[in-house]
């Protein structure tokens, strides 16, 4: 059987979608990576979701719907939406985090 460049091809495709779907099957009793067994909830319930997506009116108004239907679901959780131009996201989120 001859193999052809269209048919490899075709063949990595179907391989790679087949990784992509077991890599979202879900998992049943995984061990915790190492070095988050001791992670618990340290009760911060407010923290801030920083995007250059709020800058624009089209992707705005869905982000701000997922987000107050998690903080009405997650009682006294409180998500402030910082927003950047498209030009100034990466500096100032390294700054947030290097700041802590």
């Amino acid at each position: 059987m001859s193999l052809t460049r269209r048919s490899a091809l075709g063949l990595f495709g179907l391989s790679a979608l087949g990784t992509t779907l077991a890599a979202c099957a879900p998992t049943t009793n995984t061990p915790a990576p190492a070095g988050t067994e001791g992670l618990k909830d340290d009760g911060v319930k407010e923290f801030p979701l920083t995007s250059w997506s709020f800058n624009e009116a089209v992707t705005k108004e869905p982000i701000q719907a997922q987000i107050d239907k998690y903080t009405a679901a997650n009682a006294g959780t409180k998500i402030s939406t910082p927003s950047y131009p498209y030009n100034d996201y990466l500096n100032q989120l390294l700054l947030q985090v290097q700041g802590g």
